[in-house]
């Protein structure tokens, strides 16, 4: 996994590396955006994490994850903003298949 300096770098890398599609959360799920179509959760892997913070601020402001949905067998990309993430939920997400 690269380590990224920027959003736009992250991007581009996942880009880069066929992360193609745009995902967002649906909930639990995801939702797999030009296809308009519902990936459920344990049907997805985070396959890459990026964290980034807002300039002047310490705390993460949102991340940058490469996704898989293994059923559709797809590549794309979710960017997650938050205030303070969730580690339970973050954590379940990155080992859901360790």
């Amino acid at each position: 996994m690269n380590l990224y300096h920027s959003e736009v770098e992250a991007i581009d890398g996942l880009h880069q590396k066929g992360f193609i599609y745009d995902f967002q959360f649906d909930g639990i799920d995801l939702l797999w955006v030009q296809g308009k179509l519902s990936v459920k959760a344990g049907n997805f892997m985070m396959l890459e994490a990026h964290e980034f913070t807002d300039e002047g601020k310490e705390e993460t402001a949102f991340a940058i994850y490469g996704v898989l949905a293994i059923e559709h067998n797809l590549k794309g990309i979710l960017i997650d903003h938050f205030v303070q993430p969730s580690p339970v939920f973050c954590n379940r997400l990155l080992n859901q298949y360790v």
